[in-house]
């Protein structure tokens, strides 16, 4: 959408009075009465129509066709990769005419059924025997012609996976019909095939890279399980939840029943979710599951998804709608471009249910792009089928009009509050080699989950949320009494940021001031040392409550925690990921050419020239000397451009460089950090990261162990910095021979995780699998 100025100053400041006098529906209707909002929707939609310009949204039958026949002679060649990538991107130029539930006409052997064919012959030569499944059944129900081909290969697929009936099946049903073009010969070879196979006492194990399955909510919802069973109030969350109320808190959630560690609280799909454009080719548009073998939009080009299934449920919820308008969904409203027309599609909350559970915070600010973007977006509903059922309302149809227009700007005012953040752990890999690699939640997505919006935050929480696909699981971190609150952290957690730094980001996006135990000790702990120290230097005043993974130097009179103070904290200020600000250092570049000083920075209030950083120690609370000031700035910018440059060979393959960068790097900061600071830790896991890549596991282990205690001291034993280490630790344990420390070490990971994501996780069926191995090679 434009950022052009919309709107006079006089009509911005009658707005403005008007969203703080009348409801949003009367917002709306003043608004979309307004000359100047009929301007911006129909200047908006014009400049992403079709007439304005080629659009990158739009199928193409010749490209399809193009990009299919270049596929064919990749696969002729054997370059069963390739050809795989040609037939992919062919699929998402074909397009298919689609009905009212989303699923493809017949379309016999349109370039859509073609492709899906071919591509089902790549899957079956790189043995993606599931995936190969998928795309037959797909194929034969838009009916693909002659049958016999496929109808073959699915048949050997099953064979492969050992699913003898399912293969017998699908053989006699060629052999019932020889007239269908299969050949007799085949057919009775693959039969025979079948019954030497079952024959043997121990089957062939199961040919296959990939068993992936079309996603199955039944199935999920029958392992998935809340503890106790489901509330009759709140249908998503566990019979030992109920909701409370107090003028103080409004509503919350505490615990009826005792609740035991690793306890499912909370097991909620959303009631919108919107993909990130990034993740739009590897994660499902409906569920966000991963997109191996996906089936794209058959109007779009932009939107892909895991199954047929997933397609045709977000096309009858709300695709059918957005569709037309994904390009300036994307492009001008990003989080605001929310829309599901319905209101029972995840079998719960319709759009009145969730206005009622989500408060509008009273001090939200609203401005006139919310309105701007509820006009645009009233105005793609209306364009659509959304409102067919409505204009023969015998009340006014301007005011559900308005009505309606009301609830999507009270949406989208309520997104910076109420908007949660859906992760996934992704894996950084720096070298191929290495076993050594860091995983990290990645945010995929974002989406409002009404039962989980009503907790409360916590510094210091109680629960903690994961994700399988789009569902939310809110599990209990630690044991829970009868009566206790149950907290969500917002994201600034005691671990991770100063009580300040949590405070100022919590009162600017939530408008609320924290006052949950973690916040309350630690302003206890400040106001007794202020107490204590009413005489000392001034600088004391400023060193606010530090975080475990904050920069924390060694005091020299003392040994121990030496901070900057909080009035010079315009220095650039050191995050766990160790990303220098300073320029990155190329090779053969002297290092002291590609650091920062910190003489650049100003660090006074009173208007000083002294422009060196201060450093106070919170234990003796004394300030360090210019000397020790001075060793410390220059290692921290030294030590930043080691680390960078020694990434930079690692991605290059320059191991020996690298492990030489990272050695000097720690020599650097263990001269000025705490011996368990998290920058130390850093470090010292890339050392152990460079070691296993060359093969030196032994030194590697001894690395990951020093780095694996300090990430426990920083995180906390329960946290998933600390079971993601763990778990790298058991794995280089197993290769430098210490097998049963590895299995030791692999079980007290899948412990943790099955706390932190559940017994189901991909991590844990992987846990279970090594320490399976471990167990035959020790036994």
């Amino acid at each position: 959408m434009s950022s052009d100025k919309i709107l006079s100053p006089m009509e911005d400041e009658e707005l403005v009075q008007l969203f703080q006098s009348e409801s949003f529906t009367n917002c709306m209707r003043r608004v979309l009465h307004l000359d100047v909002t009929e301007q911006l929707i129909q200047r908006t939609l014009k400049s992403f129509s079709k007439e304005s310009k080629t659009s990158t949204n739009e199928k193409c039958h010749r490209t399809a066709k193009e990009l299919r026949i270049e596929g064919n002679k990749y696969f002729k060649n054997k370059n069963f990769e390739k050809a795989l990538d040609l037939y992919n991107k062919a699929l998402t130029f074909s397009d298919l005419k689609v009905d009212e539930d989303g699923v493809g006409g017949s379309g016999e052997n349109s370039e859509y059924v073609l492709c899906l064919a071919n591509r089902s012959a790549v899957h079956y030569h790189l043995h993606h025997y599931q995936f190969c499944i998928n795309d037959v059944q797909n194929s034969l129900g838009h009916n693909y012609q002659p049958t016999h081909k496929l109808i073959l290969r699915r048949a050997q697929c099953f064979f492969h996976l050992n699913n003898f009936s399912e293969a017998k099946n699908d053989l006699m049903v060629l052999k019932m019909a020889p007239q269908n073009g299969a050949k007799p010969e085949e057919v009775d070879d693959w039969l025979r095939k079948i019954e030497l196979q079952q024959q043997q006492k121990q089957p062939q194990q199961p040919q296959h890279h990939h068993l992936q399955q079309p996603r199955n909510e039944h199935t999920q919802e029958e392992i998935l399980k809340v503890k106790g069973g489901k509330s009759d109030v709140l249908m998503q969350a566990s019979r030992c939840v109920c909701v409370q109320f107090s003028e103080e808190k409004t509503r919350y959630l505490v615990a009826r029943g005792e609740l035991e560690e690793g306890d499912v609280l909370i097991m909620e799909r959303p009631f919108v979710c919107l993909l990130l454009p990034p993740y739009y080719h590897s994660r499902c548009f409906n569920c966000l599951g991963d997109l191996e073998n996906f089936y794209p939009c058959l109007t779009c080009r932009r939107v892909r998804y895991c199954s047929g299934e997933c397609r045709s449920e977000a096309w009858r919820s709300h695709h059918h709608i957005e569709c037309p308008y994904m390009e300036m969904l994307e492009s001008g409203c990003q989080h605001q471009s929310i829309i599901n027309s319905d209101t029972a599609s995840h079998g719960t909350f319709s759009v009145l249910a969730v206005v009622s559970v989500i408060p509008l915070i009273p001090s939200i600010k609203l401005d006139t792009f919310e309105c701007q973007t509820a006009s645009v977006l009233l105005r793609c509903l209306e364009e659509s089928s959304f409102f067919e059922g409505y204009k023969n309302l015998e009340e006014d149809y301007e005011g559900f009009r308005a009505f309606i227009g009301g609830l999507l700007l009270r949406h989208i005012c309520q997104l910076i509050c109420n908007a949660h953040a859906v992760n996934d752990l992704e894996l950084t890999q720096l070298a191929s080699s290495s076993l050594v690699d860091s995983e990290q939640q990645v945010r995929i997505a974002t989406a409002i989950y009404p039962t989980a919006s009503l907790m409360n935050h916590s510094c210091d929480p109680n629960t903690i949320s994961c994700f399988h696909g789009d569902t939310l699981l809110v599990r209990a971190l630690k044991r829970i009494k009868p009566g206790e609150e149950i907290f969500n952290c917002y994201g600034p957690h005691y671990k991770r940021m100063s009580r300040s730094d949590r405070q100022e980001a919590l009162l600017s996006q939530y408008s609320f001031t924290c006052l949950c135990t973690a916040c309350e000790r630690e302003n206890k702990h400040h106001d007794d040392d202020d107490d204590d120290d009413d005489d000392d230097d001034d600088d004391l005043k400023h060193v606010s409550t530090i975080a475990p993974c904050d920069d924390v130097f060694i005091c020299k009179s003392c040994q121990g925690r030496l901070v900057r103070c909080s009035h010079h904290h315009h220095h650039h200020r050191h995050s766990p990921t160790h990303k220098s600000s300073s320029k990155q250092a190329s090779s053969g570049d002297s290092i002291s050419d590609n650091v920062i000083s910190s003489r650049n920075i100003s660090s006074t209030d009173d208007g000083d020239d002294d422009r060196m950083v201060k450093y106070v120690c919170v234990d003796c609370k004394t300030g360090a000397d210019e000397n020790h000031s001075k060793l410390i700035s220059k290692n921290f910018d030294e030590s930043n451009a080691l680390f960078e440059l020694a990434n930079d060979h690692l991605r290059r393959g320059n191991t020996d460089e690298a492990y030489g960068l990272f050695e000097r790097c720690c020599s650097l900061r263990k001269a000025i950090y705490q011996p368990m600071s998290i920058q130390v830790a850093n470090v010292l896991d890339a050392l152990a990261q460079s070691s296993s890549i060359i093969g030196d596991f032994p030194t590697s282990q001894s690395y990951l162990k020093c780095s694996l205690s300090i990430v426990e001291h920083v995180y906390g034993r329960k946290s998933i910095e600390h079971a993601n280490e763990v778990r790298k630790y058991s794995e280089v344990c197993w290769q430098a021979g210490s097998l049963e420390e590895a299995r030791d070490s692999a079980g007290k990971a899948l412990r943790m995780f099955e706390v932190l994501y559940g017994h189901e996780h991909k991590s844990c069926h992987e846990l279970r699998n090594a320490i399976a191995s471990m167990n035959f090679c020790l036994s």
